[in-house]
């Protein structure tokens, strides 16, 4: 794993650390009260939208630093697996990209919370990855990433359709 500057350890399993940009990492606990909250308090509706702009948002500046640490797409697997978010395949399928994740950590969240669905609930994921893909391909433009499978719905993964505007 790369060296770390610094390491904080704060109240309710927070840990962040300094490198190039700031990060603040949520154990799979704190993250899943923290989304199931949103889900309890808005609805469904609402934590879709939301939680899939927060994903999006989140991964500002994240494409930089995964291009200048990591070389790209072709680094996103051993980053994600250095930090412990799980397993990540990308494949081209068409015009279209899907991540195919492992042990997705949002999906481990609301697992151990005790959530369930028949729909898949990783919005927050889906809009991190559309976040990092445009990010990465700077300038090609993300028309929307669609979760097709889920851990909390009970597959073994989830995968994500990122599917691109045309033109």
């Amino acid at each position: 794993m790369r060296e770390l500057k610094e390491i904080y350890i704060k109240d309710g399993g927070l840990i962040s650390f300094k490198r190039d940009v700031d990060v603040i990492l949520l154990t799979h606990k704190t993250f899943g009260s923290f989304i199931k909250a949103i889900y309890e308090i808005i609805g469904k509706a609402g934590y879709k939208t939301t939680t899939y702009m927060q994903g999006r948002l989140s991964s500002l500046g994240v494409s930089e630093f995964i291009e200048k640490h990591y070389g790209g797409f072709q680094g996103i697997p051993e980053l994600y697996r250095e930090i412990g978010w799980g397993e990540i395949k990308i494949v081209k399928d068409g015009d279209n990209m899907v991540f195919e994740w492992s042990n997705n950590p949002v999906a481990l969240a609301l697992k151990a919370k005790g959530v369930n669905s028949d729909e898949p609930m990783c919005y927050f994921t889906a809009g991190y990855v559309h976040g990092l893909v445009e990010g990465l391909l700077g300038g090609k433009k993300v028309k929307r990433v669609v979760e097709e499978t889920c851990v909390v719905k009970g597959d073994d993964k989830c995968t994500f359709r990122v599917e691109f505007e045309e033109g």
